[in-house]
C-alpha cells in the first residue's frame, strides 16, 4: 500500500516536471524552469529507488 501511495506522489512530481520542462523549452531568458524540472525528476527517481529497495528487502510481506 505504501508503494502505491508513493507512486501516486511520484506521478504528480513527474507531471509538474513535464510542465516545467515545456515552459523551459518555450522561455529563452532563463533556465530556472529547466533546473526545477531536473530537480523534480531526480527527486522522483529517489522516491522510486526507495520504494524498490523496500519491496525487495528480505522479510517484505508485499503489503
Amino acid at each position: 500500500m505504501l508503494g502505491l501511495c508513493r507512486s501516486a506522489h511520484v506521478s504528480d512530481l513527474l507531471h509538474v516536471a513535464k510542465l516545467l520542462a515545456e515552459d523551459a523549452a518555450m522561455t529563452k531568458e532563463t533556465d530556472r524552469h529547466a533546473w526545477a524540472s531536473h530537480y523534480l525528476q531526480e527527486m522522483s527517481k529517489a522516491v522510486i529507488d526507495d520504494v524498490v529497495k523496500v519491496l525487495e528487502s528480505p522479510g517484505n510481506t508485499g503489503l
